[in-house]
């Protein structure tokens, strides 16, 4: 793979935890992916994007890769339009179509059998359980012994499915960001969604804290009603919430700033309500 610059009208356009986005030209994009991001989980995006190509989806058509002075980066094609986050900051009375479209737009990627070159999202969780440090040996220990008894399934999952993954078209919602994309159990990926919808940003004012998990609130629970519709009985509530534990485990391993104390309070609520045998 040859060694490129960064061009100096390359321009950049989103920062997240594990890359940057940039305008590589008017018809490409560049995730270029931080220094502490393994080349493992870079090339892993690379060969899932690759693969997804075989999937009737609405998705940004992977390019190739590019070694931008020793950083992996991902070239995709552009695709005009604003997320579903953006949406939403704009104008809050759009939140429940834009929830409507991230349920279809799951509901469409569930519906397709995960290609060969996805992690199986057993593995997956099981890995960030064990590599995380906030919970005690005995709690992890409970976490990966309950995980096992989840069911392993076939379907795609994307694994971090939110309203910053849409970008909206007039031809319907296009889905970006596979880093997280696994083998694995519906039910999973919308309790994953949902978690994340939930958690939402630590707000240390009290009054704009009760506004925002307000809303975050009724995003989670629009988004879940609609998923529930979509799935017509094929996915239960009572599915999704088994998931939620070793999800919650696992989402600890990312270091995601403000979390930490809130993930630890649901998990070992959920730990204590657990039959004494699961501990075994």
């Amino acid at each position: 793979m040859t060694a490129h610059a960064l061009p100096p009208h390359a321009q950049l356009i989103a920062r997240g935890l594990s890359a940057e986005v940039y305008a590589w030209d008017a018809d490409t994009v560049l995730k270029l992916f931080l220094p502490h991001v393994s080349p493992f989980s870079a090339d892993y995006e690379a060969n899932c994007s690759a693969a997804l190509a075989q999937c009737a989806l609405p998705l940004a058509p992977f390019h190739r890769r590019l070694d931008i002075q020793g950083r992996l980066g991902l070239l995709f094609q552009r695709i005009p339009g604003p997320s579903g986050l953006d949406v939403i900051g704009r104008a809050p009375w759009q939140l429940l179509p834009v929830m409507l479209a991230m349920a279809r737009a799951q509901a469409r990627i569930n519906a397709c059998t995960a290609p060969a070159a996805m992690l199986d999202l057993h593995d997956r969780l099981q890995y960030q359980i064990t590599h995380q440090t906030a919970l005690t040996a005995a709690e992890r220990d409970r976490v990966l012994a309950y995980l096992e008894r989840l069911p392993r399934e076939d379907a795609l999952c994307h694994g971090d499915l939110h309203p910053g993954q849409l970008i909206l078209t007039p031809e319907g919602a296009v889905v970006i960001d596979w880093a997280n994309a696994a083998r694995g159990c519906p039910a999973a990926d919308v309790a994953r969604s949902w978690l994340l919808l939930r958690m939402g940003p630590p707000i240390r004012h009290p009054m704009l804290a009760v506004l925002v998990q307000g809303g975050l609130a009724l995003a989670a629970q629009a988004f879940l009603a609609m998923r529930l519709w979509l799935a017509r009985g094929t996915i239960t509530r009572a599915q999704i919430d088994t998931w939620l534990l070793p999800l919650m485990a696992a989402r600890l391993e990312e270091h995601v700033p403000g979390e930490e104390a809130r993930l630890l309070r649901r998990i070992r609520q959920r730990l204590a309500r657990l039959p004494s045998a699961s501990a075994a």
